[in-house]
């Protein structure tokens, strides 16, 4: 029998295992491995663009790994002249690389800064991307100035006007000149003062070296005005060439109120009556005033009235006084006056009856006139009512409408009766008439007439003529 010894039976065990584990290995590997994907690169900033010999520039770029797998990855910059764009570059003068390890989908922002001491433009190329800085020798920066708006030009349109009929106020243009002198923008508000006092502002926004012109409209009556806009001054002048207002007074009355209303200027004023005084005032001057109008009787003020009047314009005065007592008066008014009388209450109304006429006989069938006066013997208006009586029994009811104090009005009547004899009466007055049948006249007297003696008459004319023929 065979006999293999223990050493040779273990490496032969370890042989056979180690093979098939490097064949299952090789079998479940793929036969060619998978490339990882190309990282994405972008943002690439050149900062500053300017620079100085001798000064540092600093250039970044990002970078994202795009595939599931870790990665480190060295990103190349090339700077060169700009002179030489690529592809067409000499060798770089600068060339750079940057390792970055990246996770799967990771990303970075990478950066270098580098110094340069030849002037020139230069371009910066990573991975397909551009940027360009220029190293050079360039003048200190000089600050702009501040904005700084001065006024200059101050104008006032006109410097001198006067009023005339119908304007009170006149209208003046102020204008001024406002300049950025700084190089930077700036903004300021600009106030016009007029006597001191702010009248108007404005806010002006100018660009350096920008200039503008400001434009205010004042408006005022007559005087001398100072005028301020941020330290500049002016003055203007308005002057009064009108006639000053001035006060006409005339046609000045004195009406009892009653007489008025009643529209009768002969109607006298009566104890407890309301006077009215009346005054026409006239401005006949060129400009507006306000007057005060002072009447006064028996030269003890009784009232003021105060009135506005334009120039030219006129306007009646009104005030109304209480006559109390009985008398004659003097109302005045400045350089004006009127005499009024005050009387005793009016006397009421009272009539009288007079002159009763009647026509004293008529036929039958003819009318009776009959007429009285009646007379208002009082003072003041009243209604009259009187009866018409025949034979004691009133045949007729009169009113009389309202008349004044001593008007006489006379009342007509027209009757008729039959045949008698009738009294008549008025408040007293009496008289009588007669209707009567008419007296027959000498014809009425002959039997027959007219036609009997017509028929008698033709036959002795008849007969006569006759027996003058046959003799």
């Amino acid at each position: 029998m065979l006999r293999v010894p223990v050493r040779v039976l273990f490496f032969f065990i370890l042989f056979t295992v180690s093979t098939f584990t490097f064949i299952e290995s090789a079998i479940a590997q793929p036969p060619f491995p998978t490339p990882p994907l190309p990282p994405y690169f972008s943002n690439l900033t050149v900062t500053p663009s300017q620079i100085e010999i001798g000064d540092n520039v600093t250039i970044s770029i990002d970078i994202r790994n795009t595939d599931s797998l870790s990665i480190t990855y060295g990103v190349t910059i090339w700077i060169e002249n700009a002179a030489f764009p690529p592809p067409f570059w000499p060798p770089y003068d600068v060339t750079l690389r940057i390792w970055v390890d990246l996770e799967a989908y990771e990303s970075k922002t990478v950066s270098r800064t580098i110094t340069l001491d030849t002037i020139g433009e230069y371009h910066v190329w990573v991975e397909g991307l551009t940027g360009i800085f220029t190293v050079g020798i360039w003048p200190p920066e000089i600050p702009l100035r501040p904005a700084e708006l001065v006024l200059s030009d101050l104008s006032i349109e006109p410097e001198e006007a006067e009023l005339f009929e119908g304007i009170d106020v006149w209208n003046f243009k102020i204008t001024v000149d406002v300049t950025n002198v700084g190089e930077q923008e700036g903004m300021d508000t600009i106030n016009l003062r007029v006597d001191g006092s702010i009248v108007d502002r404005r806010t002006v926004k100018l660009k350096g070296g920008e200039q503008v012109t400001i434009m205010y409209d004042v408006m005022r009556g007559v005087g001398s005005y100072t005028v301020e806009v941020d330290g500049l001054t002016g003055s203007f002048v308005v002057l009064n060439t009108l006639k000053p207002d001035e006060v006409e007074l005339s046609e000045l009355e004195a009406l009892g109120r009653q007489a008025l209303i009643h529209d009768d200027e002969e109607r006298p004023i009566v104890e407890g009556e309301y006077v009215i005084f009346s005054v026409l005032v006239k401005n006949i001057g060129e400009t507006e005033g306000t007057y005060t109008v002072e009447f006064k009787v028996d030269g003890e003020t009784t009232d003021t009235y105060n009135w506005t009047l334009a120039a030219g314009r006129g306007h009646r005065a009104l005030v109304y006084y209480e006559a109390l007592n009985a008398g004659t008066y003097q109302v005045s008014v400045g350089d004006l006056t009127e005499t009024f009388t005050v009387r005793a209450p009016l006397e009421p109304a009272e009539f009288e009856f007079s002159n009763l006429q009647i026509t004293p006989r008529v036929k039958i069938g003819m009318s009776v006139n009959i007429s009285v006066d009646v007379t208002n013997v009082g003072e003041m208006m009243g209604f009259c009512t009187f009866e018409l009586k025949l034979n004691g029994r009133v045949v007729e009811s009169v009113e009389i409408p309202s008349f004044g104090g001593g008007v006489t009005a006379t009342q007509f009547f027209e009757l008729k009766r039959g045949e008698g004899t009738y009294e008549v009466e008025v408040e007293g007055l009496t008289g009588s008439f007669t209707v009567a049948r008419a007296e027959p006249s000498f014809w009425d007297k002959i039997p027959g007439f007219p036609y009997e003696s017509i028929i008698l008459g033709l036959v002795a004319v008849i007969v006569i003529i006759w027996r003058s023929h046959k003799s």
